[in-house]
């Protein structure tokens, strides 16, 4: 019916049926009522009309944020276990109660965290891949967060972190989802306690994937290596290098120090090459790096026969070796080489033909011009001694060529004092000794007083011969105390100490080659303490001694490597070693644990739990022939170059990824313990250790 004016203003004149224009206000409110009314909410806008770009219509919050803008917010989310959330609608809430829009704070905080989380919501519905990527994409930058701890490298460490890290991440992610303002309890203890059970579980699934993937790994390696040699990464070398750094971690753990710090292994290593030695990582190395050595060295493969071959030919080596320090720092310098033997020779040379130059000199042999002697004081020692007339007729007697010279004849008196000289060391321990032997004396003083270039030739003479017998006393340093030995020093000359020392290094190069093959030389030489404190006054220095006594004890421990792997008996830790370990057995026990304990028998769960988390513990990868191989090429490689490449490499391996995707992973599991549990969360609640959640 037609309408005029006056109908429209009266307010029962109803308004005809159809859509109301835009900015119209509801039926039956006013402007008052608007002013304190809330508006009802905007139909929802087509995506398609958002996605191209066409202006959205509906009502106030007709406008929706770009793709991309969706997609960093899913990132956002991601990367802050959904904090990112609360934290804008927070952030909303704050700013209406600031400028003093209706409704409470609370109330405006439900209704932006609503708003944002069916965003997001439709979002992911409607674009599902992109959504996930930039989700996955937040989470993972959460990851190095725990790379300060990620280093863990046994597995209850990786167990331990992991579980911290996930109960953090848990309690964000509960929090997240929690409809309540400052989160609920319970909801934020339920994702602690689900973030630090997903956080412990991933070392143990890693472990688990990581063996059970290592063959296919070493597969597509040698196999891309055939393609493109050096193209891509070795997984033979890397699983090596992981098992020796594993094995590392242990002794680390154990006590030792690190690698790189003082005291590790690179500082052990360049002490042995300091000391001239083919030292390895296999010598230096703790407890589990030398079991790990020993594993490789007799597991059927190229790697048994790699070590033994090393560990042959450097045994082989020994005696050479130590034969070296012994010239090199005990001979000492400017001898003829040859050893004590040949010294002797070459001091009774040298004696026999100074001897003859100056006896001939002082007129006592027959290679000068014959030389009487008159001088009262020997006259009358020679003509009242009965001894010396008795020494001059056995010359006589015995020397044709002597019988008719006169007694001062300087032949016929260095004969007859030779004589006297001879009787008196005959007589030693007799009653005459003391008479001979301090006429002999007489004798000398008169004869060098008489003729001083028979005293210089005597003094000659006697060096000589008492060289030669320092070098027959330095080769029994053995059984002398250590006293004797310095006592004895001190008292020689320089060049009689220079033939004591001669000695004593060729007793000990006769005791290196005496040694039977197989033995250690080195023990023959560094002995026990009494033989260090022996051989201590032979060195000049502490230093020159502690440089010796280091290199003979270092070939000491290459000699006992040996013996520790390839010799002597089956020890039980050598059978563990060689029977234990590896992926096998590892994966039954912990499923059967589990089981057992959802079936209510937490006793035999965790007993076996244990056994498969014990299981898995052990060092990977060390029963496969090709990486026993590579880890033998490292371990039992004595070239320097080569082990500071290997420890390089050990370094600059990455932590496990297990304890650094904790974080990402306990937050996400946190964050279903909101409304609408998923399944599995739900099962794990019904575990009788967590009770069901009502």
């Amino acid at each position: 019916m037609p309408m005029d004016l006056g109908d429209l203003a009266t307010p029962t004149t109803a308004l005809p049926a159809g859509p109301a224009p835009p900015g119209a206000l509801p039926p039956g409110m006013d402007l008052g009522e608007l002013a304190t009314s809330e508006l009802p909410p905007a139909p929802p806008v087509p995506t398609a009309a958002v996605s191209a770009g066409a202006p959205a219509t509906g009502g106030p919050a007709s406008y929706l944020p770009s793709w991309l803008d969706r997609m960093t917010d899913a990132a956002a989310r991601g990367a802050t276990f959904g904090l990112s959330d609360l934290a804008g609608a927070a952030g909303t809430a704050t700013g209406a109660y600031l400028g003093g829009r209706p409704g409470t704070w609370s109330e405006n905080y439900q209704q932006a965290l609503a708003r944002q989380r069916g965003e997001q919501e439709q979002f992911a519905a409607e674009h599902p891949v992109a959504s996930t990527v930039g989700s996955l994409a937040g989470s993972l930058t959460a990851a190095p967060a725990a790379g300060a701890t990620a280093g863990a490298a046994t597995l209850g460490r990786q167990m331990l972190t992991g579980a911290g890290m996930g109960a953090a991440g848990g309690a964000a992610g509960g929090l997240a989802e929690s409809q309540q303002p400052g989160g609920s309890a319970r909801d934020i203890a339920y994702g602690t306690g689900i973030g630090a059970a997903t956080g412990a579980t991933l070392p143990v699934a890693g472990g688990l994937i990581g063996r059970a993937v290592a063959p296919v790994a070493r597969g597509a390696s040698n196999l891309a290596e055939a393609i493109a040699p050096g193209l891509f990464g070795n997984a033979i070398e890397n699983q090596a290098l992981r098992t020796i750094a594993g094995r590392q971690a242990y002794d680390v753990a154990a006590g030792m120090p690190a690698a790189g710090a003082p005291g590790g292994l690179a500082e052990q290593l360049a002490a042995g090459q300091a000391a001239g030695r083919p030292i390895t990582f296999a010598d230096v190395g703790g407890a589990n790096v030398q079991g790990l050595a020993g594993k490789v060295a007799r597991a059927p493969g190229p790697g048994r026969q790699m070590a033994a071959d090393f560990l042959d030919a450097r045994d082989a080596g020994a005696p050479g070796r130590l034969l070296d320090d012994i010239n090199t720092l005990m001979v000492p310098t400017g001898v003829p080489t040859g050893g004590a033997d040949n010294m002797l020779a070459h001091l009774e040379q040298q004696q026999g033909a100074e001897a003859n130059r100056l006896y001939g000199l002082a007129g006592a042999n027959n290679a000068g011009p014959q030389r009487l002697v008159n001088s009262p004081e020997l006259d009358a020692l020679v003509q009242n001694s009965g001894p010396i007339q008795n020494a001059m007729n056995s010359v006589r007697n015995t020397l044709p060529a002597y019988a008719n010279l006169p007694d001062n004849d300087m032949r016929m008196l260095h004969e007859a004092y030779k004589v006297v000289g001879n009787r008196a060391q005959q007589a030693v321990g007799n009653p005459d000794a003391y008479v001979l032997g301090k006429l002999q004396g007489d004798f000398r003083d008169a004869l060098t007083g008489a003729n001083p270039d028979y005293g210089a030739a005597l003094d000659n003479f006697r060096n000589y011969s008492k060289q030669m017998d320092a070098i027959n006393a330095g080769r029994k340093i053995f059984t002398q105390t250590p006293d004797q030995i310095s006592q004895n020093l001190q008292a020689m000359p320089p060049d009689q100490q220079r033939m004591f020392r001669l000695g004593a290094a060729d007793t000990m190069a006769q005791q290196v080659l005496g040694t039977t093959s197989g033995g250690n030389e080195a023990l023959r030489v560094v002995g026990n303490q009494l033989r260090q404190q022996q051989l201590r006054p032979l060195f000049a220095s502490d230093d020159q001694f502690n440089d010796f006594i280091n290199r003979a004890t270092t070939e000491n421990q290459l000699f006992r490597t040996k013996q520790a792997i390839l010799g002597g008996s089956q020890t039980a830790p050598r059978l563990a070693e060689d029977t234990g370990g590896g992926a096998p057995g590892a994966f039954g026990p912990l499923a059967a644990g589990t089981a057992a304990i959802y079936a209510g028998e937490p006793f035999a769960g965790v007993t076996q739990l244990a056994t498969g988390l014990s299981r898995l513990a052990r060092p990977a990868e060390i029963n496969d022939p090709a990486v026993n191989a590579e880890i033998a090429r490292r371990l039992y490689s004595a070239d320097p170059t080569a082990q500071r490449e290997t420890l390089a490499r050990m370094l600059a391996l990455p932590g496990p990824m297990a304890p650094k995707l904790a974080l990402p992973a306990g937050g996400l599991a946190g964050q279903l313990v909101g409304p609408g549990l998923t399944p599995a969360v739900n099962w794990a609640a019904g575990l009788p250790f967590m009770g069901r959640r009502q």
